[in-house]
């Protein structure tokens, strides 16, 4: 599966259900103050979402590294449900 398939299962998603799919991973050059954000946030009526899309061998920078560590914590405080933080890993095993 491509960055470009998994897009469109996320618009699916999006079509389907209501819920909101932002996408920040574009071919074009990040701002310095997004470098290290994530790939996707999906945004429900009660959680926020941040997936990190890594095909294959494609591993995280240690920006990714370090937001992804903030996000574990903000989700880890008592009687929070609002962040989670996700490694999304799609491998061409799990597409067979």
């Amino acid at each position: 599966m491509t960055k470009s398939e998994t897009s469109e299962n996320f618009k699916t998603l999006e079509r389907l259900t209501g819920i909101r799919v932002y996408t920040f991973n574009s071919n074009r050059r990040m701002p310095p103050g997004s470098i290290g954000w994530m790939d996707r946030v999906i945004i429900t009526r009660s959680h926020i979402i941040c997936i990190e899309d890594k095909i294959g061998r494609d591993v995280l920078s240690d920006k990714q590294k370090e937001v992804g560590k903030s996000l574990k914590a903000l989700s880890r405080f008592p009687g929070s449900r609002v962040v989670y933080y996700l490694n999304y890993r799609v491998d061409a095993v799990l597409c067979s």
